[in-house]
Order: structure tokens, then sequence, then C-alpha cells
């Protein structure tokens, strides 16, 4: 929401600056602007974002191949997209670093010399994208429904399980049941079936088992 309401305020922003211009029919803005090295620290901005927005994915990311662990046909495709999203980092930090060190060195100005070291790893990463999508593109186009349909799998094997687990093995008549040990017997991650327990029978484990062995008296 930051992100979609700073682009509006800066789309407004620049509207205005081309109104000014055209009525005027002159570039003082446009230079007045260029002078106040508002340009410089927009786009150091814009690459401080791009690296937070890497890492922010790479550990989403992360998660998920966790969490795909016993699930190797999806676990490549995952593996993928972090090393894609690895590569964008690190190109992400070069251009940072580039561009910071070109203003150094030139006392804060623009030389434009960073551009050229930073449009030559661009076009590697743009033909390194083309060239997994020729050749592996079900890797490459499936990936992205991946994400959604995996998180939908994965809680219906959680249903079941769980469901299972409550029913028919009543785990719940274990007084000492904790939910490292029923994580470990479904196979799923703790976090992963506390956060299931929570948002979907808005309850906590101790309730949730206290529930099912009050309905089990009540039989």
């Amino acid at each position: 929401m930051v992100v979609i309401s700073s682009s509006h305020c800066l789309f407004f922003l620049r509207l205005y600056w081309f109104s000014i211009s055209v009525s005027e029919n002159s570039y003082r803005i446009t230079q007045v602007i260029v002078e106040s090295n508002f340009f410089r620290i927009q786009e150091v901005f814009i690459l401080i974002f791009n690296v937070t927005i890497g890492f922010a994915c790479f550990r989403f990311l992360s998660k998920k191949v966790s969490e795909l662990s016993n699930s190797p046909r999806y676990l490549e495709k995952m593996n993928w997209l972090k090393k894609f999203t690895i590569v964008f980092i690190l190109i992400a930090v070069f251009n940072l670093v580039t561009y910071s060190i070109d203003l150094i060195i030139h006392n804060g100005r623009e030389s434009f010399l960073f551009i050229y070291p930073t449009l030559i790893i661009n076009v590697g990463f743009i033909y390194w994208i083309g060239f997994v999508g020729f050749s592996k593109p079900k890797l490459l186009f499936n990936v992205f429904k991946l994400i959604e349909n995996t998180t939908e799998t994965f809680a219906g094997d959680l249903k079941h399980k769980l469901h299972n687990a409550m029913t028919i093995e009543e785990v719940y008549k274990n007084a000492n049941l904790t939910l490292t040990e029923l994580a470990t017997q479904l196979e799923f991650h703790p976090k992963t079936l506390s956060k299931y327990i929570n948002e979907v029978h808005h309850m906590n484990f101790s309730e949730f088992l206290n529930f099912h062995r009050i309905e089990k008296v009540k039989e």
C-alpha cells in the first residue's frame, strides 16, 4: 500500500511539473528539479527498494521450499524461482553500489558511467530468463501458478491428516500431546499446523484439543 501511494504521489507531482512546463512553454521547472538532486535521491530510493523487495521475496520462497521438502516435483520449480530471486538481489545490490560509487567519485554529480555496466548486467539477466523460457518453458511459466496451488494442496493434505488424527486415531486422548509431537506425526512444520488451526478453527492448539475432548465426553 505504501508503494502504491508513493507511486500515485510521484505521478501527480510529475503531472504538476509537466503542466508548469506546458504553461510556460519552457524547461525552467525541469532545470530546477534536476539541480535540486531530486532524481538522484529518487534513484537511490528505487535501488534500495529493489534490494529490500528482493530479500522479502527470498524469505518467502525459503519458507515455501522448507514446506515443499517432501515434494520433489514442486521443489525443483520453487528452487528455480529462489535462484532467480538471488540473481535479482545480486543485480540490485550491484546497481546500488555502482550508482553510489559514481556519485562519490564525481562529488554527487551523475556522470552516467554507471549506466553501461548496469545495462550489460541487465541484458545478461534478460537473456538468461529468455534461455530458461525456451529450454524449460514449463519450469518458467508454471512456477507462478505453483505458489497459488501449493497453498491449497498443502491445506487439503493438512486438513485430511488432521481430521484422521482427531477422529480416527483420537490423539487428543494423550494428555501430554504437544504441538510439535502432533506436527511431526502429521509431517508438517509446527508453525504451519498452528497457523492452520488458528485461521481455520479460530482457536489455539490447546483450545483445539480441549474442544475434541469435550465433544468426546458429550458422546
